[in-house]
């Protein structure tokens, strides 16, 4: 009989020290679970942010992917060489330089200088400056 209380004392000795532990662990386990449960919370209302914020960026990708896919012919299908688009835009500045020595010699004047359009003669533009020819 002494062996069977010896081992019955041992044995809820034991259970005791096995319940605490476990209940620990138990404990410990529900705060993670807790803690997790909120992170998550917390991280599926940040993607839905992002997910938010993607789609706008998507959205202004696109329309300067479109912006630009219909500059392009603009740009860079025009059919000329680079050289006759040179040209072009020379013919295009000595135009502008012309006109603009007309507008200065006529609002120099009262109106009356209209014989001063003929000293702007042939502009031709290189380097930058325009050279009254």
């Amino acid at each position: 009989m002494k062996l069977t209380r010896t081992a019955e004392r041992e044995a809820a000795s034991d259970f005791a020290k096995f319940k605490e532990k476990t209940e620990k662990t138990i404990g410990a386990n529900e705060d993670d679970s807790k803690a997790k449960t909120k992170q998550k919370g917390e991280d599926q209302a940040d993607l839905g942010k992002d997910a938010t914020s993607l789609e706008a960026e998507n959205g202004f990708l696109k329309g300067a992917i479109n912006e630009l896919m219909e500059l392009r012919p603009t740009c860079v299908d025009t059919g000329m060489s680079f050289e006759d688009r040179s040209n072009m835009r020379k013919q295009e500045i000595e135009s502008l330089l012309k006109a603009s020595c007309m507008m200065n010699a006529w609002q120099g004047g009262n109106g009356e200088d209209v014989a001063k359009f003929g000293e702007c003669g042939d502009i031709t533009w290189g380097r930058g400056t325009a050279d009254a020819a």
